[in-house]
């Protein structure tokens, strides 16, 4: 069989232009279409998310704002420093943030929490300070509250209060008093619990000067010694037994209860007179 000779044919150089300028056309067709098609993507989502964000808005958004325990202050003067208003956004109201300014604000409130009640309402719930302690320093009184609040200085010690006497003491951006020994405050909230709790009203000094030689002054006239914080229910129970029925009620003097718990003794020294 014979062999046909195949001719080809010589592309030109404008045709090669050609074909290059057809899928350079095409590549940026593609491209745009491409783009065409994110945006409106994009939009869509947009929308969508716009939608969901100002219907939850106008559903879950603030209408009911109350307070309780707030007893010194107007709700006003509340409101206005929590920066909580109605018409506010439920889900993105900042209520630490609102917590904190008011702890900072106002002197006489000892703890405050914010509640969120959905779908519409917010709960203030405030627990208003009382003096409870003052400490003697640089010629004033720091009054504080039980939970260690500084609420003011005074120039003399409201009688309400129970006196401290403690170790070095300073008071944070918080107005929080705070003890260089942690274990300070535990013992003050527990002598002062114990007494309560046992009926011994009347207490006017916590010594803690010295930890292993504490001294509780009751009603101005008796001195408890009660030595280290151990066994600390046993030496209120005791002192409140022989207070009550082996002391007369206008007697003087000081309870030792330091070794009451190695040898089950106490000693009453009645005051010289």
């Amino acid at each position: 069989m014979e062999r046909k000779k195949i001719r080809r044919r010589k592309i030109s150089n404008k045709s090669v232009s050609k074909r290059k300028n057809f899928r350079k056309i095409q590549k940026r067709k593609l491209f745009f279409k491409r783009c065409f098609i994110s945006v409106m993507f994009l939009s869509v989502v947009g929308a969508i998310v716009y939608g969901l964000i100002f219907l939850i808005g106008s559903v879950f958004c603030v209408k009911e704002i109350t307070t309780e325990g707030n007893s010194l202050y107007s709700d006003t003067e509340i409101l206005d420093i929590s920066e909580i208003h109605q018409g506010q956004g439920m889900l993105f109201l900042n209520t630490s943030k609102s917590e904190k300014q008011l702890y900072k604000s106002f002197p006489y409130i000892d703890s405050v929490s914010i509640h969120k009640q959905f779908p519409n309402k917010i709960n203030i719930k405030i627990e208003t300070a009382e003096r409870t302690f003052s400490i003697f320093k640089d010629d004033v009184y720091y009054v504080f509250s039980a939970k260690g609040k500084l609420l003011e200085k005074a120039s003399e010690m409201p009688s309400e209060t129970i006196e401290l006497r403690v170790p070095e003491f300073d008071i944070d951006e918080n107005s929080k008093i705070n003890y260089k020994d942690e274990d300070i405050e535990e013992l003050i909230l527990g002598i002062r619990n114990e007494f309560l709790n046992s009926g011994i009203g009347s207490i006017k000094i916590i010594d803690i000067t010295n930890k292993s030689n504490i001294s509780v002054n009751y009603d101005d006239r008796i001195s408890i010694i009660i030595g280290s914080g151990e066994d600390l229910h046993y030496k209120v129970v005791t002192a409140k037994e022989i207070i009550s029925n082996k002391i007369n009620q206008f007697e003087k003097g000081e309870l030792d209860l330091r070794n009451l718990s190695k040898e089950n003794k106490s000693y009453f020294t009645p005051e010289n007179r």
